[in-house]
């Protein structure tokens, strides 16, 4: 005997899986690579937070934290300095 949890459980897989079919069909070469996925994004990489994954399945995790903002602060702590001797090469070229 099933239980509705089980049966909507089922039918979520069933759709996902429908997905992954369908995007076969466009250029993702590397759907069925591995890749690491961590389970709580606030928290740092350990072998208790890191979950192997098809990517197929990480890039909508990772599209939802993104949207969601899960890793905003981590954009603001590492996001690269800008490079100001290039900047100040362009300016003076453009005012050449």
């Amino acid at each position: 005997m099933t239980t509705l949890t089980q049966t909507s459980t089922r039918m979520q897989l069933q759709l996902f899986e429908s997905i992954i079919d369908k995007s076969e069909l466009l250029v993702w070469s590397d759907h069925s690579y591995g890749t690491l996925l961590q389970a709580d994004a606030s928290k740092e990489f350990s072998s208790q937070n890191t979950l192997l994954v098809v990517r197929i399945r990480f890039l909508p995790v990772e599209i939802a934290r993104n949207r969601e903002g899960f890793n905003d602060e981590d954009y603001r702590k590492f996001r690269p300095m800008p490079n100001l001797g290039t900047c100040t090469l362009f300016i003076y070229i453009y005012q050449w």
